[in-house]
């Protein structure tokens, strides 16, 4: 989902496909509260298959990291191209944003350390390196008791710098990424919730908007401590 350039309208980015045929790919934008049916669009060329988790809006675009490479939804045009990716074999990575440019970070399946990069100028396809940050598994594993590899990892800006996420059986830890180019993940905080809470990849900003519906039910929930 994104918002049009005006702002007015949201849209929803929609892929259809047939299991038995990964590559017939159909995709179709769809404005939230249209009565008009799905409008379809030329599909991206050589995309190997459609993502499994939300586009970054970035600067009126969509980013999928597909392997080695990103595609490129454009809102405006409704387009799709495909730009390079620092490539690691046999790694993962996930796109954020930080400091106004595009940024990935690649970790291997071990999860012990993860290499930052950003990309500094988008028409050479430029990446500069980052930072290299090892993680604090030895002490989180411990902490939660999971002997294994199974943490999710997701990196957020905060304040000018980086905040990682690792999420492990029913605990979630916040490290420290900021400290130069070769960093030692610092543990900071620690977070305990139920087992049947599940992450995603959504990453939402936080804004307050005035809306009348609540006022108008007197006694809700949402009228009392601790929503106001």
């Amino acid at each position: 989902m994104y918002p049009t350039a005006g702002g007015g309208e949201y849209r929803l980015l929609l892929c259809r496909f047939d299991d038995g045929d990964p590559l017939a790919m159909e995709y179709y934008v769809f404005t939230i509260g249209s009565a008009q049916p799905p409008r379809r669009i030329p599909s991206p060329i050589g995309c190997p298959e459609p993502p499994d988790r939300p586009g970054l809006l970035f600067k009126g675009s969509l980013y999928w990291h597909t392997g080695s490479e990103i595609v490129v939804f454009d809102t405006t045009n409704e387009s799709f191209r495909h730009i390079r990716s620092p490539y690691f074999p046999g790694c993962i990575a996930q796109l954020f944003e930080t400091g106004g440019m595009l940024g990935i970070f690649i970790y291997d399946d071990q999860k012990t350390s993860m290499y930052i990069f950003a990309l500094q100028n988008q028409q050479s396809e430029r990446w500069n390196f980052k930072s290299y940050v090892t993680l604090p598994v030895a002490e989180t594993r411990q902490h939660c008791q999971c002997p294994d590899h199974r943490e999710s990892v997701t990196v957020v800006p905060r304040d000018g710098g980086l905040l990682i996420l690792l999420k492990c059986a029913a605990w979630l830890f916040q490290v420290d990424g900021d400290g130069g180019v070769i960093v030692h993940g610092k543990l900071i905080a620690s977070f305990r919730y139920s087992d049947i809470i599940m992450s995603g990849h959504y990453l939402l900003k936080q804004t307050l908007v005035q809306h009348t519906f609540f006022p108008t039910l007197e006694g809700y929930v949402a009228n009392a401590l601790p929503f106001i």
